[in-house]
């Protein structure tokens, strides 16, 4: 039981393995020192703490077959920022809502690859005009599949999923406690809270 509470990532081949070190930053002190990894050669993580909030929020890099794409990208660190260019090529950036544009101008630059959102999020970016938008039910990228959350925080709130690979991507349909448990976002942020 103490083994299933603790930070770890599931590899389709081992299970869950322990990651060395947090993937995730609970203080500030955690937040943005490095890319880590949740799924070995499939799937990196880096965060930045937010005071306000007293949550990290999180950026993936996703390793697919034809290039890395990255999702809901953060504030990074210039060590985090040449580790993920590293990984090219890539093929894209994808918000997996509305709020999650974040540093996905930045990273446009750096990468030079295309950012994309749900059609029913695009018009509501605030710090940029996304390339390309799409709808649920597409497969993005050759293997991801948009799924969209009806009755989220914003209209177009999109899970990814890599069926493959048995990886799932989530916004904000479920979210990371401090304490490590999932939970669900406070009611008043829902369209349809029932």
């Amino acid at each position: 039981e103490e083994r299933l509470g603790r930070l770890g990532a599931v590899d389709p081949q081992e299970g869950l393995r322990e990651t060395e070190g947090k993937a995730f930053a609970d203080t500030p002190e955690d937040a943005g020192q490095a890319l880590r990894t949740l799924v070995p050669g499939l799937a990196h993580a880096w965060s930045v703490f937010q005071p306000d909030r007293g949550i990290g929020f999180n950026g993936h890099v996703l390793r697919l077959p034809g290039g890395a794409v990255v999702v809901d990208p953060v504030e990074a660190t210039p060590h985090v920022r040449s580790t993920i260019a590293s990984m090219a090529p890539f093929q894209g950036s994808v918000l997996l809502n509305r709020d999650h544009a974040r540093d996905a101008l930045a990273f446009r630059q750096l990468l030079g690859c295309p950012v994309g959102i749900h059609r029913a999020d695009a018009t509501d970016l605030e710090c940029l005009t996304p390339d390309v938008a799409f709808e649920g039910n597409e497969t993005l990228f050759g293997c991801l599949r948009t799924i969209g959350l009806p009755n989220q925080k914003s209209p177009g709130e999109t899970a990814l999923w890599w069926e493959e690979k048995r990886l799932l991507a989530l916004g904000d349909a479920l979210i990371r406690r401090t304490d490590g448990r999932l939970a669900m976002l406070p009611t008043d942020k829902y369209a349809d809270p029932a």
